[in-house]
């Protein structure tokens, strides 16, 4: 039962959090002016995980690809932490499970982008 509260709990704010990240990059990829209150929020949001990852990842074609790479890992760890909540058998399935539970975490990052861009229009 608290697992289950726990796993709730975790995708929530693990969703939250991406649909700012990924809010972030759709901002930049439209060319949305920063300088309006919503926006500030957003950045000020998800600076603290951005900016560090800029280091490593360069942006491309004028676009943050940190944002897109810092969503896919929170949703690769919402998902991966709600299967070992539900006691997934990880030692059983081996190393083939993370490959799939990557690819789910693309699939569900992909999802919540057309939810937003659904919802923006």
């Amino acid at each position: 039962m608290i697992s289950g509260a726990l796993a709730f709990l975790i995708q929530t704010i693990g969703n939250l959090f991406v649909i700012a990240v990924l809010l972030r990059f759709m901002m930049q990829l439209f060319r949305v002016p920063f300088r309006n209150p919503f926006a500030q929020f957003i950045v000020a949001l998800t600076d603290f995980a951005v900016k560090p990852l800029r280091r490593v990842v360069p942006g491309f074609l004028g676009l943050d690809w940190a944002c897109l790479l810092l969503a896919w890992l929170v949703e690769f760890a919402v998902v991966a932490s709600g299967y070992w909540l539900n006691d997934f058998p990880f030692a059983l399935a081996g190393g083939k499970v993370w490959p799939v539970m990557l690819g789910l975490a693309v699939v569900r990052l992909l999802s919540l982008a057309v939810y937003m861009i659904i919802g923006i229009t």
